[in-house]
């Protein structure tokens, strides 16, 4: 896996972490899972040119 590739992925963990996080102690972690996911995203579009959720979803699963 390349350099790119592999920042991706572990942006992706954490915003993994930080999503389940979020689910089970709920408000503290809303904002930092907004921000997670969009520090993802952003990472996606400069770095490949990625972008819309259908891109995203599917450049996640050639990751895994």
């Amino acid at each position: 896996m390349d350099r790119k590739a592999d920042y991706i992925l572990q942006l992706m963990h954490a915003y993994e972490t930080i999503k389940t996080l979020s689910e089970k102690h709920g408000e503290p972690y809303g904002q930092a899972l907004i921000e997670a996911d969009d520090a993802l995203k952003q990472a996606l579009y400069f770095e490949f040119g990625i972008r819309g959720e259908h891109g995203v979803s599917a450049y996640m699963e050639r990751l895994h």
